[in-house]
């Protein structure tokens, strides 16, 4: 006698059979619906200029593979300032990314006190979903909340580039491979350790030890780019 396939034997043969499901896109690119902005609270200037900017940092996921895994922002913007292409629009950027704009602003905008960022730490974290994640998505949407309300941070052309650029090639230029992700991370950690930790003696030998490290890590990227 045949045996009949079961209803679970068919299930199964159907499911072996069957195309695995294409992976969706990781995050939508579309603006969306303006949500309420962040409160916070920043200085009035009486030579503020007009025009409105509205920045939201959402949707952490995960890019790249291997060695270069890492975790990005959707951040998204509304704006009625001269000299944007668009009223609103949309990129991804990762921790360096928001880095670098910080470290553009503190160049450029002197007198004032420019917001902080959330820490790093040498304990990698490429999990989107984590509670660690999420509160770095929280950190990220202040800074950026304030700088957008601060009537001279927001006309910053730095802040226009990291809003507009949409090609990722060219931020290779701005923020090299030693301070992104790991390498970042464990320079950071090392400066921290001997700015807060050693003091070997009052003529700054520690820092300097430091700074020859990351000119090191430097030189040998420099290396690797013309072999």
């Amino acid at each position: 006698a045949r045996l009949e396939d079961s209803p679970a034997m068919s299930v199964d043969a159907e499911s072996a059979a069957a195309p695995p499901p294409s992976n969706p896109p990781a995050v939508s690119m579309e603006v969306g619906v303006r949500p309420a902005p962040v409160e916070v609270s920043v200085p009035a200037y009486e030579a503020a200029g007009s025009g409105d900017l509205q920045i939201e940092v959402s949707d952490p996921h995960r890019a790249g593979e291997g060695m270069s895994k890492h975790v990005e922002y959707k951040v998204t913007y509304w704006s009625t300032l001269s000299g944007y292409a668009n009223v609103s629009g949309c990129v991804t950027r990762r921790y360096s990314d928001f880095e670098w704009l910080w470290k553009q602003l503190r160049a450029t905008t002197d007198g004032i006190i420019v917001p902080s960022l959330p820490q790093k730490t040498l304990v990698a974290n490429d999990d989107p979903t984590s509670a660690a994640i999420e509160a770095r998505r929280r950190h990220l949407a202040v800074f950026v909340a304030r700088i957008a309300a601060h009537p001279i941070m927001r006309e910053s052309k730095d802040l226009q580039i990291f809003l507009e650029e949409q090609d990722k090639a060219s931020w290779a230029e701005r923020v090299p491979w030693y301070e992104r992700g790991i390498t970042s991370d464990a320079v950071r950690g090392v400066s921290d350790w001997f700015n807060h930790t050693v003091r070997l003696d009052d003529s700054g030998t520690a820092a300097n030890l430091v700074n020859a490290a990351a000119q090191g890590i430097s030189g040998v990227a420099a290396a690797a780019g013309g072999a």
